[in-house]
């Protein structure tokens, strides 16, 4: 006869840690919701603020460095006691298989502190997950600058991390909600989160998931996306989908390209399989197609009429920074045509805006390919000395055609040329504006005869030539 040892009441053991002032507020709220199979931790410099926890094991950290009266905003204060104190935080976390790790950004212990806790709790080789809060904007930017900086720190250290920003709640509330309401639906991300992986780890359902299960979901995935949603009446289906996967409190993540998705549905005794399937094509409808999909199905029989759904989405491929398409090698020189302000196309590319007139002495810079594509390019010079040697190479599509052919004269030793004008004795880009004017007739002075010229002798030197007296 096979005999089973006693199951445990909880075979896997979830701890929620909550790191500094906001953090200790969400884990007040989890335990004031009755959330059960879990152990609460808190953590913090301020030995006055942690004894107003209802968390069943308090730790106050950097007695040395702040005697117990905070950190004062100061996040390297909130680090320098976590440090202090690292024994003590790994003997809390000791036995965990996963850590919930929740803080407030921008203030002294939670970020200085909660990425010490998530560095210990991940050399335990614990599943780590964080789940931080981004100040309001008009908390200053001295906050949200630090705010930054231990997102940035605690990302380092967790396997999944979910931001929840604090601005985003103006989008779902009116003027007339109390602060407390307004803070409490931030704090329910965390509880439904909490809550989802814990009913299905814990409960045994009709499709179970175990803990390897969301292991496999949840372990190095970066950024992830969670939420819950609950649906009563003919819609159910859909409002508790709607509800789950378009959290607008999250960090601007869809769920669409996810490859690890996770989703707990728990419905009344009157739930269909229709309902378990719909709710499954709704949510992976978008997910990417070979994601690693696992869904759990338990029943509820306080849930009468009514379905809760629970979905975690990861492995979000990063977006990568923007980047213009890298520009076609040109040619050093640009084809023109006769009119310098006018660019001909080359053939086989397509016309871009007009392109900018080159001087001859100037040749285009080719680096300027290697620059970021986020550096602006100057805008092109609208004006040029007028007198500018422009490059004459030219398309074999394109010949300029010349004006007239250069005359050829043959030299010999008596000139035999007929008569020619003054115009003839200018510089050939004059001649043709030469020849149009009228020569005009210049009167002799008195006493004067106009003497013919000997043209048989204009080849002879100036001094050896016959003059009439």
């Amino acid at each position: 006869m096979i005999q089973f040892e006693e199951e445990r009441t909880s075979p896997t053991s979830i701890k929620v840690v909550g790191v500094g002032g906001g953090g200790m507020n969400a884990v007040n709220r989890m335990i004031d919701a009755g959330l059960a199979g879990v152990e609460f931790i808190v953590i913090n410099t301020d030995e006055q603020v942690i004894r107003l926890s209802q968390a069943e094991t308090k730790i106050v950290i950097g007695q040395k460095t702040t005697r117990g009266m905070g950190a004062g905003g100061n996040p390297d204060i909130g680090l320098k006691a976590a440090r202090e104190d690292r024994d003590r935080i790994s003997q809390a976390l000791n036995g965990a298989d996963m850590v919930f790790i929740t803080a407030g950004m921008g203030g002294g212990t939670g970020t200085g502190a909660a990425p010490i806790v998530a560095e210990v709790a991940k050399g335990m080789g614990i599943l780590t997950v964080g789940v931080v809060t981004m100040p309001f904007v008009v908390e200053g930017a001295s906050r949200n600058r630090n705010a930054r900086m231990g997102l940035e720190a605690i990302r380092q250290h967790v396997d999944t991390l979910i931001t929840i920003k604090n601005d985003h709640i103006f989008r779902i509330i009116d003027k007339a909600t109390p602060v407390n309401v307004a803070f409490r639906l931030i704090d329910d991300i965390l509880l439904n989160a909490v809550r989802g992986i814990s009913d299905l780890i814990n409960t045994a359902g009709l499709v179970n998931v175990d803990f390897a299960d969301v292991k496999s979901v949840m372990n190095q995935s970066g950024e992830a996306l969670m939420g819950a949603g609950e649906g009563y009446g003919e819609n159910r289906v859909m409002d508790a989908v709607n509800q789950a996967i378009n959290n607008v409190l999250l960090d601007e993540l869809s769920i669409e390209g996810a490859t690890g998705v996770l989703i707990n549905v728990c419905g009344g005794e009157d739930m269909s399989i229709v309902d378990w399937k719909d709710v499954s094509e709704l949510v992976t409808e978008t997910v990417d197609q070979n994601a690693n999909i696992i869904i759990g199905l338990t029943i509820d029989p306080k849930l009468k009429e009514r379905i809760r759904v629970t979905v975690i989405a990861t492995g979000f491929q990063k977006k990568a920074p923007k980047r213009e398409a890298p520009r076609q090698a040109e040619s050093p020189f640009i084809p023109r045509s006769a009119d310098p302000g006018f660019a001909l196309p080359l053939p086989g590319r397509t016309e871009e805006p007009a392109a900018r007139i080159v001087p001859r002495t100037e040749r285009i810079r080719m680096d300027f390919i290697e620059e970021e594509s986020e550096t602006e390019e100057r805008p092109a010079r609208e004006s040029y000395p007028s007198r500018v040697a422009y490059q004459e190479e030219r398309s074999p599509a394109y010949e300029r055609p010349l004006r007239e052919r250069a005359p050829v004269y043959e030299r010999s030793d008596r000139s035999d040329r007929t008569e020619r004008t003054v115009a003839y004795d200018r510089p050939t880009y004059e001649r043709a504006a030469y020849e149009e004017r009228e020569t005009p007739v210049i009167p002799l002075r008195p006493g004067r005869t106009y003497i013919e010229p000997d043209y048989d002798d204009l080849e002879t030197p100036a001094y050896l030539r016959r003059r009439s007296r």
